[in-house]
């Protein structure tokens, strides 16, 4: 149990914790936060899409963050001011201490620049510009499609792919569900039995 803060301390820890964290715009948890159409009146130059025709959404890493902060933070859309990850989420409830979520972020941060390093070897797309979701996504889809028609996988892909299953793995136990672990974990037996 993490040592009791005051109100005021825990409040600021958080806030801490998310200045100097940036994983939910960075593309790893989410591609895309649907935003309502007002959401970003004052910054016409937004880049929205439509992943529905009813919706729009940012698409992510988010073009507003710099670093780990957020560029419109006193302006960013509702979803963004709302959301709140687990490890924030447990620092304000007291469950976790601001050290152990510091160190949660450190141990993300740590797999998303291997997978990152990995990535510069794989030639699927600008790892920075997709971000980690899309991109590992995309390497999913071509070890798939390699899978199907019998053609070997690379090492790299294969160190990637194992990256990437620990990546989500990590944010899933720690930041928030992604509801992809299982598809990637079949993917990495798949690739085991055909190596």
């Amino acid at each position: 149990m993490a040592q009791a803060l005051s109100g005021r301390e825990t409040v600021q820890a958080a806030a801490d914790l998310c200045r100097d964290c940036g994983i939910c715009c960075s593309g790893v948890l989410f591609d895309r936060v649907r935003v309502e159409r007002g959401d970003l009146d004052k910054h016409p130059d937004t880049d929205l899409i439509r992943p529905t025709p009813k919706d729009w959404a940012l698409r992510l890493p988010c073009q507003f963050l710099n670093g780990t902060q957020c560029s419109i933070y006193a302006d960013r859309p509702q979803r963004c001011h709302d959301y709140m990850c687990g490890q924030r989420r447990r620092v304000l409830n007291g469950e976790a201490s601001a050290a152990s979520a510091q160190n949660a972020i450190a141990e993300v941060k740590a797999l998303i620049a291997t997978l990152k390093t990995i990535a510069e070897t794989i030639d699927i797309g600008d790892f920075d510009e997709m971000g980690a979701r899309r991109w590992g996504h995309a390497l999913s889809k071509r070890i798939e499609k390699k899978l199907s028609s019998g053609e070997a996988i690379t090492a790299g892909e294969r160190t990637a792919l194992e990256q990437h299953f620990d990546l989500i793995a990590l944010t899933d136990r720690r930041f928030e569900e992604t509801g992809r672990l299982n598809s990637v974990a079949t993917l990495l037996a798949r690739v085991s039995d055909f190596v």
